[in-house]
């Protein structure tokens, strides 16, 4: 018997667009790491990171990879990234005393 029943919409959103979610922060992250630590790159990282996800999702609605299309996906992304880009900023553009 589940805990929680599986028609409730949290749980749904959480079942499809919280990897994409992930996915995407974690991209951000991942390249800021490979790209360089400092807080003039990050939009630069934005710029690679987004594009490559919107291409991610193109090459899943033309059967290329296995996967299914969403148009949310996209936007579930772009929020991600965002989140990572506003974290990121945050963090190195203090200065250190």
């Amino acid at each position: 018997m589940p805990v929680l029943p599986t028609d409730s919409v949290f749980l749904q959103l959480v079942r499809n667009y919280l990897p994409d979610m992930m996915w995407g922060y974690s991209l951000v992250f991942a390249l800021f790491c490979i790209i360089g630590n400092n807080a003039a790159s990050v939009w630069k990282v934005f710029g690679m990171a987004f594009p490559f996800s919107v291409a991610m999702e193109m090459i899943q609605k033309m059967s290329f990879i296995l996967g299914t299309f969403d148009v949310f996906d996209i936007f579930a992304e772009f929020l991600a990234e965002t989140i990572a880009v506003c974290i990121i900023y945050k963090l190195y553009s203090r200065e250190e005393f």
